[in-house]
This record gives structure tokens, sequence and C-alpha cells, in this order.
């Protein structure tokens, strides 16, 4: 990331009244505003050393606040990823469960002289599981489509659209 000054924001000087004959013989004050932001967390350089003039190891306390909201986001982002992996594992060891229990009705319906009913349970649960695995496969291609778009930015007719 740059430490570039944002081009929109441009410091605005404020223009002091023309003197008339009232204001003549009073004293003009003239107040000049300068603003200047970045993109970055940390500021350019020249500000840090401005910052170091104004409170000892002020550079440093503001580096390192940069640091510790860098390490709280990835313990927080760690954190999700091992929650995500958990329900997963969750809900595999679930279906493996739902699953067998369908087999060992449909084996007991068949090994019973219910042949039709049980092929209906094992043709019902191979139609559930079919289903499970392809909505589940078509969200992640959405969500990789997702990512793949925000990393890129708008394409190319969304920017011209924009700018009419």
């Amino acid at each position: 990331m740059a430490n570039k000054p944002n081009p929109r924001r441009q410091p605005q000087p404020t223009i002091p009244p023309v003197p008339t004959e009232a204001t003549t013989s009073q004293q003009v004050i003239t107040q000049i505003t300068a603003e200047a932001s970045w993109t970055s967390p940390i500021p350019p350089p020249a500000v840090m050393a401005q910052y170091n003039q104004i409170m000892p190891n002020g550079a440093d306390r503001i580096l390192r606040m940069v640091e510790d909201q860098h390490a709280h986001r990835i313990s927080l982002e760690s954190l999700v990823v091992r929650g995500d992996q958990a329900r997963s594992f969750q809900g595999l060891l679930c279906s493996t469960i739902v699953s067998l229990a369908a087999l060992g009705v449909s084996l007991a319906a068949i090994l019973s002289g219910q042949g039709v009913i049980g092929l209906a349970i094992v043709l019902a649960e191979v139609g559930v599981l079919a289903g499970i695995f392809l909505r589940t496969d078509s969200n992640r291609r959405q969500e990789r489509q997702d990512r793949l778009r925000a990393m890129s930015g708008p394409p190319p007719s969304a920017n011209r659209a924009q700018r009419r």
C-alpha cells in the first residue's frame, strides 16, 4: 500500500475577506486549513517524524497499534477457519450416521420381504446425497467466482456505466 496523500482531498485554503471601508481599521485574520489522508494504516514517514516530535516514541506506538490489529485479525480468521472445519466434520459425521441408518432400515425391509420399500429407501437416500453433493459443489463454485470478482474489481463495462 502506498503512503500517498489522497488526490481527491486537496488542502483548501480559506480566502480572507477583501477589506472594505468598515474593516480597514480592524485587524484581518486569515485562517488556512490543510487536510491530508492516506490509504495505508501507517502514515507516511514525514508524518511519523512529526508524531515523534509531539510525543516520545509516537511513531513506535502507531506501529505497535497496527501490528496488534494485524495479529488480532489473524487470530480471528484462524478461529473462523477452525470453526468451519469443526462444523464440516460434524456435518460429515451426522450424514454418515443417517446414511448408515437408512441403509440398515432398507436392508431390514428387503430381508423381511418388503423389497420395493427397501429399494425406495435406498433410492431416496442416494437422491438426497446426490442433491446435497450438487448443491455444495454449486455453492463452492459460486464462492470461488465471487472471490475472484472481489479480487479483480468490477468488470470494465461496470466502470464505463459508473462514469456516465
